[in-house]
């Protein structure tokens, strides 16, 4: 879990490399049930249903043999009450990618911001406007994102292949202590 720009999509995939697990993203299964684009979703259903639709999809990838499974889930999963109470019944270890926001703006770029429906209507305000949206994002979110983490790795100045080999170092570590 983790701000857009954190590196969740781009780091999944190398972690579950690392650990020899299976990886999925949530907002692509979601658009694989849908048969329609994230953005396209928020916009045209809004993001209360879109959220409805991400619980939906969450439950089913945790309830097809969660363990062995790296989920890269979507900065809002942890909006949800009940999205949350999902992932910790599902007894999965969640990983929090931090990230500055400036980092996480300097990653999305121009385009990625705009392709991102609950950032995009801050891009009237230009890069200033998109900037003050994730920090906004960030001070609600981290919370939650703090209460819910097993392990929590910072992502600035760090290329996805170091935020992947620290995850794993720090999985298996927690996980050889919870074995004792």
């Amino acid at each position: 879990m983790g701000l857009p720009g954190a590196g969740k999509t781009v780091v999944a995939p190398l972690l579950a490399a690392l650990l020899g697990w299976r990886w999925d993203d949530l907002d692509a299964a979601i658009e694989r049930a849908a048969g329609r684009s994230v953005p396209d979703l928020l916009r045209s259903d809004g993001e209360g249903r879109f959220r409805e639709r991400e619980l939906e999809a969450l439950r089913a990838a945790l309830a097809t043999r969660p363990e062995g499974l790296v989920l890269a889930c979507g900065g809002g999963v942890v909006v949800g009450v009940e999205a949350r109470g999902v992932i910790a019944a599902g007894a999965a270890t969640v990983a929090w990618l931090r990230v500055r926001p400036e980092t996480a703006l300097a990653r999305l770029g121009g385009s990625g911001v705009a392709s991102r429906p609950l950032l995009a209507g801050a891009t009237t305000a230009g890069t200033a406007g998109a900037l003050e949206r994730l920090r906004e994002l960030q001070a609600a979110r981290e919370p939650l994102y703090a209460a819910m983490a097993g392990v929590s790795i910072a992502t600035d100045e760090r290329t996805p292949e170091d935020v992947a080999a620290a995850l794993e170092a720090a999985l298996r570590e927690r996980w050889a202590g919870s074995a004792s």
